[in-house]
């Protein structure tokens, strides 16, 4: 089975997350290496510095950005990796102001897709 990004095949948990059973399932994912230009895998670490945090606005805001590039983009938060372009997911890492964040993408447009998802976090979503 090819990779819903067309790269390589998917995980057995990938498989299942794409076919659509529930998130809590399959929210929990390895991280991505750094930077590997071979598969133009970016990874940046940022830091919540919003007053209330990931809460549903600025959640709804990132996910927004994040679906205007075609590269598959999750967000870790320790172990924990959700697809960025789902705001359930997004929600279920509850990150309060403080929390930090790997931001991750992989395909043609990783690279812008990391720097507008970073930008929006160092603006504090425009809340502050």
């Amino acid at each position: 089975m090819n990779r819903l990004d067309g790269q390589t095949a998917l995980t057995k948990d990938e498989s299942a997350w794409a076919s659509g059973h529930s998130i809590a399932e399959h929210t929990i994912r390895k991280p991505m290496a750094e930077v590997d230009t071979n598969n133009s895998i970016i990874s940046r670490e940022v830091q919540i510095s919003n007053k209330m945090g990931l809460h549903a606005r600025p959640a709804m805001q990132f996910v927004d950005q994040a679906n205007k590039f075609t590269s598959r983009i999750t967000v870790c938060k320790n172990e924990q990796c959700v697809n960025a372009k789902s705001i359930m997911e997004l929600l279920l890492l509850a990150a309060t102001a403080g929390t930090k964040l790997v931001i991750q993408a992989q395909g043609d447009d990783a690279l812008p897709a990391v720097e507008t998802l970073v930008k929006l976090v160092e603006s504090k979503f425009g809340e502050e």
